[in-house]
């Protein structure tokens, strides 16, 4: 296994190389994104909380613009500027009147400065969890739920697998392994969905909601599971 900084720098090359794509992409399934995303977790935000809601790896923008559509502040933190600035496209496409209650954080999200003293009403991690280790993933969702104020939410989605694997993927698909940077790969791990189950369950998160979700628009479907989670008082 490569070291964690190792991991986070590919995946970050990974994601300034195919940026383009996810803004062309978030097109295509906008539409059921954020139907999925009213019905099953917005209406569990408070527009009069003053505390934000935190996504790590913002992606394209889909989820920040539902938020930002429900009249809460949005906070992202994202290691890559390029994916930062696609997302900022997109929603000066879709909620330009909004922009003003967003904040972007160009940061590692292993980097403690930018969470310190910081807390959210809800945190979202939209296909990203699985970017690292799965030791480190544990580590980080604990982390990151500790921000998150008491009985908040946490929307958190993988695809599922048979097959519990890591490792190196090119176009995260586990048929094509590869070696670190060949190829445009990145670092891909692959849970069951016992393994994802355990995985909330240790961050201290009780699942209140699970969807499966069939990713049909792309040139491959795959299956996703996403979690809707409360943290435990």
């Amino acid at each position: 296994m490569k070291s964690l900084k190792g991991v986070v720098d590919i995946n970050r090359a990974f994601f300034e190389q195919t940026a383009q794509e996810y803004l062309e992409q978030a097109e295509l399934y906008r539409d059921r994104m954020l139907n999925l995303f009213f019905e099953n977790f917005v209406f569990r935000l408070d527009p009069a909380n003053h505390l934000p809601v935190l996504e790590i790896g913002q992606g394209a923008g889909i989820l920040a613009e539902a938020v930002l559509r429900s009249g809460i502040q949005y906070t992202a933190v994202d290691h890559s500027a390029t994916m930062i600035e696609i997302a900022r496209r997109y929603l000066q496409r879709h909620v330009p009147d909004r922009l003003h209650a967003t904040e972007f954080i160009n940061r590692n999200v292993f980097d403690a400065g930018w969470s310190h003293g910081r807390r959210f009403q809800a945190l979202l991690i939209q296909a990203v969890i699985h970017l690292f280790p799965k030791p480190t993933a544990r580590t980080l969702l604990k982390r990151l739920s500790d921000l998150v104020s008491s009985h908040g939410h946490v929307w958190i989605a993988t695809t599922e697998s048979s097959t519990p694997a890591e490792g190196y993927f090119i176009d995260a698909n586990l048929r094509r392994p590869s070696e670190a940077l060949r190829g445009i790969a990145s670092f891909r791990a692959f849970y069951t969905r016992e393994e994802f189950l355990c995985l909330i369950n240790s961050a201290g998160l009780d699942p209140v909601r699970l969807i499966d979700n069939t990713d049909a628009e792309r040139d491959h479907i795959r299956k996703w599971m996403i979690l809707v989670c409360r943290k435990r008082s």
